[in-house]
């Protein structure tokens, strides 16, 4: 039985030289049984020194059983490296003596490096699974096992990846649904893939609702049995967020773009073709959209002066944008507007646009104008007043003269004889002073200073009273005519009022 097992057998005595070498024995280590027996271990095998042999030799004949352990070898002579499986047991007579050691050995050699390729191979498939950057992979069994996962799932699902092997997916997490795709794709045999799948993490509710990008593919072997699933889980919930976000701009741009007042259109920059205007556009120019997309602005004829179409292009040109160009436009129907015009450069898959909004500011001009024309108007009613204030004081001054003549002349009259020629100048004197404080009249009511005196007047002689200052006032470049009533009445009024409205 010795000679013909299969595994080596040898025997130590109690000084650990060797009492048995079997035939096993010399195919493995190249020496024969007499070159072995009677020798001490370290003088043929050295190495043994390092494997802990000679220990576990010295605890079997202290009458222990060293549990079985693996040694790898190296013979001197051959070079020749290996492992064996060794175990040892303590030999003991009839009378339960010891009287030496039992030692079995067997290659394992390539065992060994069967498990080493195994294990590479097991250590490089987790390098890879791990090292799959935001994808987050699982090898789960028939039965929805965890075989193996990298650390981005365990780390996603709050474990570490040890924590999780031979847990059941389904009892961490429940989900009818999912179930259901994954037994259909183990009794199917074919892959299945789904995008943005909405997912919740009972454990973890503060993530809120997650999305992700899943794919199970069947693991078969060698007769198409499927063995297992791989899933592969890559999460979108940021890039979910960020469409949504936006869909959110592009609909707020969308609003603003549609609903904007001003005029705004895209325009091509190589060739000047419309590629979108808003309703804007249409309501400033009068242009229809199936007018305008595909052509240009000079096909529809809408620059006035084509120097304002040129310095918006080079201002483009060189700044990348226009702020501001003030210029005249020509609509559908013929008239012209003046608008402000800004521009700018944009992008738009991958070709260079240009964005322009159009504010009609012609109401604006207008009211610049009328409000220049209002302010030209008060500054003449001010030099106005200011006439008026001058002329009310020279007209008090002039007045008071006038009070003094009338008393000289009234007296000078007193003291000559009506039938002298001196009395007759006198009442000359006397009659051109009435005439002149009626010019006085006329200023104090063109200065508004006049006190209100009611009296029975003549319309016609109170207007014909006027015509001269009228003339002046209105400029020799008007001719004036005046054409008096017939059989007017009298008129109880204050004739520093009538020539107040004449004046106005």
């Amino acid at each position: 039985i010795i000679t013909s097992v299969g595994e080596g057998i040898v025997v130590y005595g109690p000084d650990l030289r060797y009492r048995l070498w079997n035939p096993y024995m010399e195919r493995l280590s190249g020496k024969k049984a007499e070159e072995v027996l009677g020798r001490h271990p370290l003088e043929l095998f050295p190495f043994l020194k390092e494997g802990g042999v000679i220990e576990r030799l010295e605890e079997a004949l202290r009458g222990e059983s060293p549990k079985p352990a693996d040694f790898p070898y190296r013979l001197p002579e051959t070079g020749k490296t290996g492992w064996t499986s060794d175990t040892t047991t303590p030999l003991r007579n009839a009378q339960g003596k010891i009287i030496g050691a039992i030692g079995s050995v067997r290659e394992i050699t390539d065992r060994k490096e069967t498990e080493k390729t195994i294990r590479q191979e097991r250590d490089l498939l987790q390098s890879i699974m791990n090292g799959a950057g935001n994808s987050h992979l699982a090898y789960l069994d028939r039965d929805f096992n965890f075989v193996r996962v990298n650390e981005a799932y365990a780390s996603t699902c709050g474990y570490r990846p040890e924590e999780m092997i031979g847990k059941n997916h389904f009892v961490l997490y429940p989900h009818a649904e999912n179930e259901e795709v994954f037994a259909r794709v183990r009794d199917g045999g074919q892959p299945f893939t789904v995008r943005d799948r909405p997912f919740e993490f009972p454990d973890q509710p503060e993530r809120g609702t997650t999305y992700w990008d899943w794919t199970l593919t069947p693991v078969k072997d060698t007769g198409g049995r499927v063995t297992g699933l791989v899933f592969s889980l890559f999460e979108t919930t940021d890039r979910k967020r960020v469409e949504e976000a936006l869909r959110e701009s592009e609909e707020r741009f969308r609003l603003a773009y549609s609903t904007s007042p001003d005029a705004i259109n895209i325009n091509r920059m190589r060739d000047g073709l419309y590629v979108d205007i808003n309703e804007g556009f249409t309501r400033l120019t009068g242009f229809t959209r199936q007018e305008v997309i595909g052509k240009t602005s000079l096909e529809i004829d809408i620059w006035c002066n084509p120097d304002d179409r040129q310095q918006l292009l080079e201002k483009l040109k060189a700044d990348g944008y226009c702020e501001n160009l003030e210029a005249n436009f020509r609509l559908k129907n013929g008239a012209v507007t003046t608008a402000l015009m800004s521009a700018r450069m944009i992008i738009l898959q991958g070709e260079p646009h240009i964005l322009s909004i159009t504010r009609d500011i012609s109401d604006r001009i207008k009211a610049e104008e009328e409000r220049a024309r209002l302010e030209t108007q008060l500054f003449h009613s001010q030099k106005m007043e200011m006439v008026g204030r001058l002329a009310g004081g020279v007209a008090h001054d002039f007045n008071n003269a006038l009070q003094v003549i009338f008393g000289h002349a009234e007296m000078a009259m007193d003291f000559v004889d009506p039938a002298q020629p001196l009395h007759a100048n006198l009442q000359e004197i006397q009659r051109a002073a009435e005439r002149s404080s009626s010019l006085t009249r006329q200023l104090l009511a063109f200065a508004r200073k006049q006190t209100i005196s009611p009296k029975v007047i003549d319309m016609n002689a109170t207007v014909e009273g006027m015509l001269k200052m009228l003339r002046r006032l209105i400029g020799e470049d008007i001719q004036l005519t005046w054409v008096p009533g017939v059989d007017l009445w009298p008129v109880m009024s204050d004739p520093s009022q009538i020539d107040q409205i004449l004046a106005n």
